[in-house]
């Protein structure tokens, strides 16, 4: 896939900042900035589909569970404006 670019303004300071954010993790600014962008995007992709309206949810088959899959994994809830949230386990760690 080519690459293009993309071209920010930025205030001095936030310049110094992100270039001492990129240097306290070892990496160049581009590689540093290509991160942050996509960490940003996926947490907007994830709170978008937990704030998506399912009231019509109930229109559709119900999923059919695997014997033992509802046991693997941690138990996760959502808290607006946090995000997907894990729970402690009972009498586990979390």
């Amino acid at each position: 896939m080519a690459r293009v670019r993309l071209s920010v303004d930025v205030e001095p300071d936030l310049r110094r900042r992100v270039r001492i954010a990129a240097a306290s993790k070892d990496q160049s600014v581009k590689d540093w900035i290509e991160q942050v962008l996509e960490d940003a995007l996926e947490y907007d992709e994830e709170r978008a589909w937990m704030e998506r309206d399912l009231s019509r949810l109930g229109e559709f088959e119900p999923y059919e569970w695997e014997e033992g899959e509802l046991e693997e994994g941690e138990p996760v809830s959502y808290e607006p404006g946090v995000g997907p949230v894990i729970e402690a386990k009972p009498g586990g760690r979390g």
